[in-house]
């Protein structure tokens, strides 16, 4: 399992689009499944970083792994220096503000 995390660090910076959301999306299930493991800084970074990336499905795949993140509530603790310094409180908020204005949205 350790040289998975490594590959997906290399490539969540990808020049293919496509590459770089699979990478996010599976950065964020792991960081649930094995928060001992991955919630940390030097995997939480990637996340952050790519939530400012040029391409809006990489931007969503950050949020959507936050937003599993942060719901649960024995992680959110662990996310103090991350959310302050990312903002991504205002983020998330943002994005679930969206999503209800659009009932039509697949997400």
């Amino acid at each position: 399992m350790k040289k998975y995390p490594e590959l997906k660090k290399k490539k969540s910076f990808d020049v293919i689009p496509e590459i770089r959301a699979t990478c996010i999306e599976e950065f964020g299930s792991w960081i649930k499944t094995y928060p001992d493991a991955f919630l940390n800084d030097n995997y939480l970074k990637y996340i952050g970083w790519m939530l400012y990336d040029k391409q809006a499905e990489v931007r969503l795949k950050c949020l959507l792994g936050l937003q599993g993140i942060y719901s649960r509530r024995e992680l959110v603790s662990r996310m103090d220096l991350f959310t302050s310094r990312f903002k991504v409180n205002r983020l998330l908020l943002l994005f679930l503000l969206i999503l209800k204005k659009d009932p039509l949205s697949p997400f």
